[in-house]
């Protein structure tokens, strides 16, 4: 589920909330948790959100307009995919993560993810 899915949101200032939103989602997901054979691949993924956290919480711009653009577009129950494929990037931040994003839906991450666990 999105959070613009939720109506508990609608109406609410989104970068409080969403900030809020991945704040707890980091504190409940520890990459410690998990074992030491999967740790790369966790300490990756996990590396994606803590960093898009701390700049919406650092008020970036780029991070707030991705926000945007994902809460609306899952207020309007779109596609997931969908949404990724047609996201217009406008920084270097956005593009960094629009591309990741592109190449985890298409399966191209099959491989690196692998290779984390391989050398985990």
């Amino acid at each position: 589920m999105f959070a613009g899915e939720c109506k508990d949101y609608h109406g609410s200032d989104l970068n409080i909330v969403i900030v809020d939103h991945f704040k707890q989602r980091l504190e409940r997901f520890s990459p410690q948790d998990f074992p030491e054979k999967i740790r790369k691949l966790v300490d990756y993924q996990y590396r994606w959100i803590y960093d898009f956290t701390i700049s919406l919480m650092n008020n970036e711009q780029w991070a707030i307009d991705l926000t945007y653009y994902a809460f609306d577009s899952g207020k309007k129950k779109k596609d997931l995919n969908n949404i990724i494929e047609k996201y217009k990037s406008k920084t270097k931040e956005q593009k960094k993560i629009h591309k990741e994003a592109l190449a985890y839906i298409k399966g191209k991450k099959f491989k690196e993810f692998e290779r984390l666990i391989e050398n985990g």
